[in-house]
């Protein structure tokens, strides 16, 4: 959910430079009953360390972006189930982002959440195709593993076996 004044303020900066194409900020976790948890910093946009680290450094509920940008880089992946706005977002020219150091939105945990009631072997399968699809050979290999985790997590361990002998 957006904060009050967050909309105001990524428009705001938007308009105050015409070449950006995403602008984004933190984000307060929340539980089911809306009840502050927490705060989750974006980082800094940095693809290349995104992409090695295969992390997003966005807080995608913290974002908004120009309809250029989906015109060039969208639509998402429609395979994807975790990392869609990873792959969009990575894609995205450094020096055409901003980022505002503020909440712009709540994250919500609760138990039936997609990121805390994941699935391991479904997220283990999301990590095998980002894999498929990062540029740097560290990049896959740390997705690789990452899906081994979850895919062990899950008893899939064949899976888990095959990922991290990649």
């Amino acid at each position: 959910t957006l904060l009050p004044g967050a909309l105001e303020a990524m428009v705001a900066e938007l308009e105050r430079e015409p070449k950006a194409l995403l602008v984004y900020g933190d984000a307060h976790y929340t539980d089911e009953r809306s009840e502050l948890t927490g705060y989750l910093p974006a980082r800094e946009f940095d693809v290349a360390e995104m992409q090695r680290t295969c992390d997003n450094h966005v807080v995608q509920p913290s974002t908004l972006w120009r309809r250029e940008a989906w015109e060039r880089y969208g639509p998402f992946d429609e395979d994807a189930y975790y990392f869609f706005d990873f792959e969009f977002f990575v894609q995205f020219p450094p020096e055409r982002v901003r980022r505002l150091q503020r909440p712009l939105s709540t994250y919500r945990i609760h138990p039936a959440a997609k990121s805390t009631g994941a699935e391991g072997s479904r997220l283990a399968r999301d990590h095998e195709r980002l894999a498929e699809k990062l540029p740097a050979r560290e990049g896959r290999s740390n997705a690789y593993l990452l899906g081994a985790e979850f895919a062990y997590e899950d008893l899939d361990l064949g899976r888990a076996r095959r990922y991290a002998t990649r």
